[in-house]
C-alpha cells in the first residue's frame, strides 16, 4: 500500500469538513470546502459529489449536474446516493417524472439501498403517489430497513393514507436506538409526533417531539438577534433609506413571501402558483446571497444586514444583479416569480433597494399555532425552534420587524392572515391577486389539486386544501405550553382571530 502524503491527509481532512458541513445543513460553506478539495485534485469524484449535493440545496442546478455527470462518468461504480443527488436536480427544475423514473432505475439496480427507496418513496408521496409509495415503503420497512429518513417517510405516508398507527412501533423502536446520529433519532421523533398527534394521542405526540428538539445541539443567540434587529429598527428608517441609490426600475414581478415558518408561506405561494401568470420559485437562497456579499459580519450569521452605510451604490446594484440573474431564467415567460424563503423578512431593507419594484406578502398566523407547529416540525435548522421561550421571542423579533417595514419601507406590503384566508378564501384571493396585478382565476381556489409548487414541511398539508383544524390547535397542547405562553404574554405576542 502506498505511503499517504501530506496532501493526502488534507484532502481527507476537507472531505470530512465538507461532509459535516453539509450533514449540518450549511450547503455554501460544504460548497466553498468541496472546491477547495478540487483545486488541489482536479477531477477528484467524492469531492464532485458532495460539491454537487451542496449546489443542488443552493439551488445551482447546472453546476450541480455538471459536478455529478462528471463524478458518475469517472467512477466504474458509482455509489447510489449520487443517482439519488442527479434526481434531485431534476425534481428542482420541475422534472418530476424524469426524477422518478431515475429513482425507479435506482431502486431495481440496489433494491437494497435505502437512501433510494426513501427518496422514491418520498418523491412518489409528494406526487401524491400515496399507494405505490406504500407499497414501495411499507414493504422495505418489513424487510427490516431501518434508516432513520426511509421510516420517516413510511410514518409521512402511513398518516397520509389513514394508517397512523402501522407506523407507532417501528418508528419507537427506532427512535429507542441510542447509537443513531443525532440528526438521525431527530427526524424519527419527529415523525413519531407527526403519527401521534394523527392519532389523537397529543400528550404522547409532544414528548416525541420534546425529545427530539433534546438533541438539537446547536444554540441559537436569540439576544444577538434582537440586538441586530433593535439596530435596523433605528437606522433602517424611511429617512435614511432615501439616502441611498435604488437599483432602478428592477424586481418587477418579484414577490417575496415572508412570516416565520408554518404561518402558512407555502399554502400562499401553492395559491399563486395554480395562477396561470406566476412561476413559483420555493425557498430561494438568493437574497440571502446578496446580502452575504455587502457584509459578511456576525449579524449576517443570524441572516440580517445590519449596517446601512454598507449599502453603496455599487454594491446595490451587484446585488440586484446577482439576484436577477437567477431569478429571470427561472421566471421564464411568467409575470410573477415567487421567492417564498420565509427568512427573507430580515432583509427587506436590502430588497427595497435591489429590487424596488418587487412585492411582499407578510403571512401571519396565530402565535401560539405557529409557535407550535415550529416546534414539532423538523428543519435543517431548529436551532431556534429546540426552546419554547426562544421560539416565543423569535416570533416576537419577526413581528416587529415586520412592523417596521411596513412603517418605513415603500415597497409595497400585503398583509396575509392565515385565520381570514381559511374562513373567507375567495374574498382573500381576489385581494391578494389584485395586489399582484393579476386577474383572479378560479384555478387559485382549486390549488390543491394542482401540481405541488415545492417540496417544504407544509407540502402534505397544502395538499388537502383549506382546513379549519389547523386554527386553534394549540389548544389541544395548552398544558405543555406554559413556557411559550408566557412569553408570548410578556411580550404581547396577542392570539391572532383576524
Amino acid at each position: 500500500m502506498a505511503r499517504r502524503t501530506p496532501r493526502d491527509y488534507q484532502l481527507m481532512s476537507l472531505g470530512e469538513a465538507a461532509m459535516r458541513a453539509l450533514g449540518a445543513g450549511q450547503a455554501e460553506r460544504a460548497e466553498a470546502i468541496a472546491t477547495e478539495a478540487l483545486a488541489l485534485s482536479p477531477g477528484l469524484t467524492p469531492a464532485l459529489a458532495i460539491r454537487a449535493s451542496a449546489r443542488v440545496r443552493l439551488r445551482k442546478y447546472d453546476q450541480a449536474e455538471h459536478d455529478i455527470l462528471t463524478a458518475l462518468g469517472n467512477h466504474p461504480a458509482p455509489p447510489p446516493q449520487w443517482t439519488v443527488t442527479l434526481s434531485l436536480i431534476h425534481r428542482g427544475r420541475g422534472q418530476l417524472d424524469l426524477a422518478i423514473d431515475l429513482l425507479r432505475e435506482a431502486h431495481a439496480s440496489h433494491p437494497a439501498a435505502q437512501i433510494v427507496t426513501s427518496n422514491l418513496g418520498e418523491l412518489l408521496a409528494t406526487t401524491r403517489q400515496h399507494d405505490e409509495a406504500y407499497a414501495l415503503l411499507s414493504g422495505a420497512v418489513s424487510h427490516g430497513a431501518d434508516r432513520p429518513g426511509l421510516l420517516a417517510q413510511y410514518g409521512r405516508v402511513c398518516r397520509l393514507l389513514g394508517k397512523a398507527s402501522e407506523a407507532v412501533e417501528p418508528l419507537q423502536r427506532a427512535s429507542s436506538r441510542l447509537e443513531e446520529p443525532p440528526l438521525g433519532r431527530q427526524q424519527v421523533l419527529f415523525e413519531l409526533g407527526a403519527v401521534l398527534d394523527a392519532l389523537g394521542r397529543f400528550d404522547e405526540a409532544f414528548d416525541a417531539c420534546r425529545r427530539a428538539n433534546a438533541l438539537e445541539s446547536r444554540a441559537f443567540d436569540i439576544e444577538a438577534q434582537a440586538r441586530a434587529i433593535d439596530e435596523i429598527v433605528d437606522t433602517w428608517t424611511r429617512e435614511t433609506l432615501a439616502q441611498h441609490t435604488q437599483a432602478e426600475g428592477e424586481g418587477e414581478g418579484q414577490v417575496f413571501i415572508v412570516g416565520v415558518r408554518r404561518s402558512g408561506t407555502t399554502l400562499t405561494e401553492q395559491i399563486l402558483a395554480a395562477h396561470p401568470e406566476v412561476r413559483a420559485g420555493g425557498e430561494l437562497s438568493w437574497l440571502r446571497a446578496a446580502a452575504r456579499g455587502i457584509d459578511a459580519s456576525g449579524a449576517r450569521a443570524m441572516g440580517l444586514l445590519t449596517d446601512l452605510s454598507r449599502c453603496t451604490p455599487e454594491a446595490v446594484a451587484k446585488a440586484s444583479r446577482a439576484y436577477l440573474d437567477n431569478a429571470n431564467p427561472l421566471r421564464g415567460q411568467a409575470r410573477i416569480l415567487t421567492d417564498k424563503m420565509p427568512a427573507n423578512f430580515k432583509l427587506l431593507g436590502l430588497a427595497q433597494l435591489a429590487l424596488p419594484k418587487a412585492r411582499v406578502i407578510w403571512c401571519r398566523r396565530d402565535p401560539a399555532d405557529t409557535c407550535l407547529s415550529c416546534y414539532m416540525q423538523p428543519f435543517n435548522d431548529n436551532s431556534y425552534c429546540a426552546d419554547l421561550r426562544t421560539l416565543a421571542r423569535y416570533h416576537h423579533d419577526c413581528e416587529r420587524l415586520m412592523t417596521h417595514w411596513s412603517e418605513q419601507l415603500d415597497i409595497p406590503i400585503f398583509e396575509l392572515s392565515y385565520e381570514a384566508l381559511v374562513a373567507n378564501p375567495e374574498s382573500l384571493v381576489h385581494k391578494l391577486l389584485e395586489f399582484l396585478g393579476l386577474e383572479f382565476d378560479q384555478a387559485c381556489l382549486r390549488f390543491e389539486s394542482a401540481a405541488p409548487a415545492a417540496r417544504t414541511a407544509s407540502t402534505d398539508q397544502v395538499a388537502r386544501g383549506l382546513y379549519h383544524t389547523s386554527v386553534n390547535r394549540a389548544e389541544q397542547y395548552r398544558s405543555h405550553l406554559t413556557p411559550l405562553l408566557e412569553e408570548l404574554d410578556r411580550l404581547g405576542q396577542d392570539r391572532r382571530r383576524d
